[in-house]
């Protein structure tokens, strides 16, 4: 799936943990940033991808990254996730930003969603993730859509157009749009 794929998805889970845990607008905007940037962050191991290019230190990370496993191996996995995301707050928490603990943990819990939701939509590819990788090297693939395929940019318009749905209806919960 392509970037812009995985950041529409992103805007479900943040919309969707906003509104089942109440978030104030705040707490919601670090949601939104945090899942949006795990739900590129797999594709660090790619040499080319957004990520990659757009950032150093994530263009740095995914050289050496890069030298111990393949595209779609460790960060296209729940371990790789889970990891990863423990890392970036631990290292989050060690910069001196005044951020309270409830903020620290979102920060976490953000990455580790938006990293799920990317190995989610790439078990849509007919390459398909080893998604229980150590203790299996089995590729899960739940459909064929190829990425960048026209398929692909159906799926991605039924996203966005959902989105928007979900924007209003976000919207009108927090009382900030009225029909």
């Amino acid at each position: 799936m392509k970037s812009s794929t995985h950041i529409l998805a992103a805007g479900y889970i943040t919309m969707a943990a906003s509104l089942k845990m109440n978030m104030r607008l705040d707490e919601t905007f670090v949601v939104l940033a945090m899942s949006s940037a795990g739900s590129i962050l797999p594709d660090i191991d790619k040499k080319g991808s957004k990520i990659s290019e757009k950032n150093l230190v994530a263009g740095i990370s995914g050289s050496l990254l890069r030298i111990f496993t393949s595209h779609r191996g460790f960060t296209h996995t729940i371990v790789g996730a889970g990891l990863i995301s423990i890392l970036i707050t631990l290292a989050i928490n060690l910069l001196p930003l005044n951020l309270d603990n409830n903020i620290n943990s979102i920060i976490g819990m953000s990455l580790f969603f938006g990293m799920l939701s990317h190995i989610i939509l790439d078990s849509l590819n007919p390459k398909g993730v080893m998604l229980i990788w150590p203790l299996s090297r089995k590729r899960f693939n739940l459909m064929n859509i190829k990425t960048g395929s026209i398929s692909e940019f159906i799926f991605r318009m039924i996203l966005c157009f959902g989105l928007i749905i979900f924007a209003i209806y976000f919207l009108m919960e927090k009382g900030m749009f009225n029909l």
